[in-house]
């Protein structure tokens, strides 16, 4: 057994989750630091836009200078 150290969680709990979590944090290593578009300017909008859209950073990860909230104007 685990002993007290464990508190509550149970073996099967510990089970399920350790597995998720690590998925988890494995994913956003990947896109944030290892992807092809991963850059600093992106992991710093991931976490501090409300609005996040991952359209608006090109291949290269930096921002496109225009929002995906903009339309272009159609000429009559």
């Amino acid at each position: 057994m685990l002993g007290y150290a464990a508190g509550c969680v149970t073996i099967l709990q510990m089970y399920w989750l350790g597995p998720l979590a690590g998925g988890l944090l494995a994913g956003l290593l990947y896109d944030l630091v290892f992807a092809a578009g991963a850059s600093a300017s992106k992991s710093k909008a991931m976490f501090t836009q409300r609005d996040y859209d991952d359209s608006q950073f090109g291949d290269t990860g930096t921002q496109s200078g225009r929002s995906a909230a903009v339309q272009p104007q159609s000429s009559a």
